[in-house]
């Protein structure tokens, strides 16, 4: 197929050009996929799983998580799909699950923590257990409605540790740039179903309930630094070089609206796949507000190049980097 050829080349050659340069990379190569429909929905509902790739596209978005060696989502595209986030419809091993969960809402019977645990006995390791990226407790010590109260935040903590999460701490991200509280806490349907090394350092950006933009802590503020994590990820002990996000609709405005302090996106490749189907009403990226970066809090557009564009099944799947 010639857009995974394609992406294959990109992803190699940025690869190539971060191990040129001798220093380790600042983020990992990263790429946003997901499936849409004509008019933009990502799904029919917020918390309403809403298949829209065909067999054959999805077969593709298989073939790209078996290329990236972690794969995103937010919370609430975990908790309403309750995704598995592995490849089976293609060849590959399934890559390393991340959600980004700023409050440890993750349900410790999370699909996702099971089949983790089945990989780690069939002898797979560190590779197979799932990172939840999470901020710091609020400093109230009865706790606010998001957090609780403290021995919840820690019974919470301890169940997901026991159900074999890494747990990994992140800054929270500054209240000018967290837009709306409440990013992707009901899900968009987009977890499972949808369907690309960066080297400059982060700063500022947009933010959500998952994730959110940078600076300081602000009261009131739940959302984790998204720039920080993607440096927390590149780094050792976890040394991820690539990541695959998948939604939800939320988690891939935070993306798209942040950028790093020289102004570049924090993503490297985009894999867009346009269903043909119309779902008035549904679920946009970015939908229920946000922004950071352009006047008067708007996310600033992020202008891409088109490399391969495909007909896949009934779908049209488009490969697209920064421009």
């Amino acid at each position: 197929m010639a857009l995974l050829a394609a992406f294959a080349a990109l992803q190699r050659d940025a690869l190539a050009a971060a191990d040129a340069r001798g220093a380790p990379p600042a983020r990992p190569f990263t790429t946003l996929a997901f499936a849409t429909s004509l008019d933009g929905s990502l799904a029919a509902a917020r918390g309403a799983p809403t298949a829209l790739s065909c067999a054959a596209s999805l077969a593709l978005t298989h073939a790209l998580r078996a290329s990236h060696a972690g794969i995103v989502v937010g919370v609430g595209t975990a908790r309403a799909d309750d995704p598995s986030l592995s490849v089976r419809l293609a060849p590959g091993a399934s890559p390393r699950p991340v959600v980004v969960d700023a409050t440890l809402a993750l349900p410790p019977r999370a699909r996702l923590l099971r089949l983790a645990a089945a990989r780690r006995d069939a002898g797979e390791g560190a590779a197979a257990r799932p990172l939840v990226l999470h901020g710091p407790r609020c400093a109230d010590t009865a706790g606010c409605a998001a957090c609780g109260p403290q021995d919840a935040w820690a019974a919470r903590a301890a169940a997901l540790a026991a159900a074999g999460a890494e747990l990994l701490l992140v800054p929270r991200a500054s209240r000018e740039g967290a837009g709306n509280d409440n990013w992707d806490t009901e899900g968009d349907g987009a977890g499972d179903g949808a369907g690309g090394g960066g080297e400059a350092a982060c700063g500022g950006g947009a933010g959500g309930g998952d994730a959110a933009g940078g600076g300081d802590a602000a009261p009131g503020s739940h959302h984790i630094d998204l720039c920080a994590a993607l440096a927390a990820l590149a780094a050792q002990p976890h040394a991820l070089r690539s990541l695959m996000v998948e939604g939800g609709a939320s988690l891939l405005c935070a993306w798209t609206a942040q950028r790093d302090v020289r102004g570049a996106p924090l993503f490297d490749a985009v894999v867009a796949t346009l269903a043909p189907v119309l779902l008035p009403g549904g679920v946009h990226a970015g939908a229920r507000g946000g922004g950071g970066g352009g006047a008067q809090g708007r996310a600033l557009p992020a202008r891409l190049g088109f490399k391969n564009v495909e007909r896949v099944g009934d779908d049209v799947v488009a490969l697209a980097v920064p421009a």
